[in-house]
């Protein structure tokens, strides 16, 4: 894998572009592991419809492979803090789904911005839920009110 992360020479926009995509993968993923597996299955009809197979029928090679590395992962995996604050599942997921498609388009993504841009979409949730949780309480008041008015009457 650190040899597919190495520097191409050349002065092209090409291989500019995949020296900054190799740098921002070296610098973002310091702590790096690479996995070789198996084919899970031998029939390639089967491989087609791989998510549909039961787990049985995938080569144990495969799956013990695939557990170790799970098992690597789950053992190694530290919380990932941004500015001071732990990155939560679905925030770290849309940051790292972000990432990806960045790198898969052969752009790079900003983390910084991207983690503005997540926590700003964030705060607006909160906002909208608390919004929402005031009026409720608020009508629910009025009401209570605008009934014991009425029996004042």
């Amino acid at each position: 894998m650190e040899n597919c992360l190495a520097t191409v020479q050349g002065d092209t926009s090409e291989a500019m572009l995949k020296n900054r995509v190799r740098r921002a993968i070296c610098e973002y993923f310091k702590k790096r592991d690479c996995y070789t597996l198996v084919r899970p299955v031998t029939d390639e009809n089967e491989l087609r419809e791989m998510e549909r197979l039961p787990y049985e029928k995938i080569r144990p090679a495969f799956r013990e492979e695939v557990e170790n590395m799970i098992s690597t992962v789950l053992k190694n995996v530290r919380p990932k803090i941004i500015k001071g604050c732990p990155v939560e599942g679905t925030i770290y997921t849309e940051l790292i789904l972000n990432f990806v498609d960045g790198l898969n388009n052969q752009a790079l993504p900003s983390i910084p911005n991207t983690w503005e841009r997540i926590i700003d979409r964030e705060a607006q949730k909160y906002y909208n839920s608390a919004t929402e949780y005031y009026m409720k309480v608020l009508k629910k008041e009025v009401k209570i009110k605008n009934v014991c008015n009425e029996c004042l009457d």
